[in-house]
């Protein structure tokens, strides 16, 4: 796992901790499918590898356990940060159209 920092929205990690949704390169093919997972390419946003972020596997991190030195592993757009906040609401039941 990388220790490296994507950067989502500043605004709400800025404290000790930050929100993530973990990715994985396992079955990605079958997980792009899923209303939960959002598919991204290798060469996307900095990535080595196809994989999918996961909103069951919401989490906070310590940012005391993140490499802030090594730099920002890559920014999301607008389009895929909707997308994540999406696939978070379908994890809650709920219809999250961001603004």
């Amino acid at each position: 796992m990388s220790t490296r920092p994507g950067r989502g929205s500043r605004a709400l990690n800025r404290g000790h901790w930050v929100v993530a949704v973990l990715m994985t390169s396992t079955q990605c093919a079958v997980r792009s499918t899923l209303p939960h997972c959002v598919r991204f390419s290798a060469g996307e946003f900095g990535l080595t590898k196809d994989c999918v972020a996961q909103a069951e596997a919401i989490t906070y991190i310590v940012v005391s356990e993140l490499d802030l030195d090594a730099g920002v592993l890559g920014v999301l757009d607008d389009v895929r940060m909707r997308d994540r906040i999406k696939a978070i609401g379908n994890m809650m039941g709920s219809d999250c159209e961001p603004a």
